[in-house]
């Protein structure tokens, strides 16, 4: 009995510190990111998700975020743009700039404020 109450007591510790430490690993956050590449714009279709690719650089870190892409005409950032980005990891499917992609895991953008450059 008494390691019951243990491992529960523990559990409820662990998880009360997660929870308060507010750290993410699956979410992230860059303030000034520059835009070093892009992808294709691929074709908005209304039933197979799109993304844009991007490749940024933040405070000498490389990283791929994915854009969702879900209306022709709306704004894409530009090489050289410096944007605050928010992000989570997620497993996805469909189809990146040109490229189709099954079961792939990656950074996709939840927010994106840019400034050209």
């Amino acid at each position: 009995m008494k390691a019951k109450h243990y491992i529960l007591a523990l559990s409820l510790a662990t998880g009360a510190a997660c929870a308060t430490t507010g750290t993410d690993p699956r979410r992230g956050a860059l303030n000034d990111a520059v835009i070093t590449e892009r992808s294709a714009i691929p074709p908005y279709t209304g039933y197979i998700r799109t993304w844009v690719q991007l490749k940024v650089k933040s405070n000498g870190t490389d990283l791929t975020v994915l854009l969702p892409h879900f209306e022709d005409g709306k704004r894409i950032p530009e090489i050289g743009e410096t944007c605050r980005i928010r992000y989570h990891s997620e497993i996805i499917e469909g189809q990146v700039g040109d490229e189709s992609v099954q079961e792939a895991n990656a950074n996709v953008v939840d927010q994106m404020e840019c400034e050209r450059g």
